[in-house]
């Protein structure tokens, strides 16, 4: 399954990808425990682990990890791109399910999808 979407928002790109960079900006995720600079792991608000592996990173640019869990696996691409006195970024989530027979969870991905792209979207506000 492949996600893809556009987010602009009128911060600079330096403020857009700290936080990005800083996982702390998901409104699903209860916890994030980092391993090391290049592996951490995110719980959601049941305590349900997601591991990420940093892939690449160029700074104010360019943000990509690796995504896997018990149920899939993947991939997520933040592509910044400033214009002016805004940041467009162009993400991207590639995911292979892996585990989960569940008739339901095409639907369950769509929602994180949305979740992500309005947690992103709030990063427009003026407090962040």
């Amino acid at each position: 399954m492949r996600f893809e979407d556009t987010v602009i928002l009128k911060k600079e790109a330096s403020c857009v990808y700290s936080t990005l960079i800083g996982n702390t900006w998901r409104s699903n995720v209860k916890t994030i425990k980092e391993v090391d600079d290049k592996h951490f792991i995110e719980y959601t608000r049941k305590d349900y682990p997601t591991f990420y592996t940093v892939i690449k990173k160029e700074k104010d640019k360019l943000y990509c990890v690796e995504v896997n869990n018990n149920k899939l696996e993947g991939s997520i691409t933040y592509q910044l791109n400033p214009k002016e006195s805004e940041t467009e970024i162009s993400i991207t989530l590639t995911i292979q399910v892996i585990h989960d027979k569940s008739p339901f969870l095409k639907r369950k991905l769509k929602k994180s999808w949305q979740t992500l792209l309005e947690d992103l979207k709030r990063l427009d506000s003026p407090n962040l």
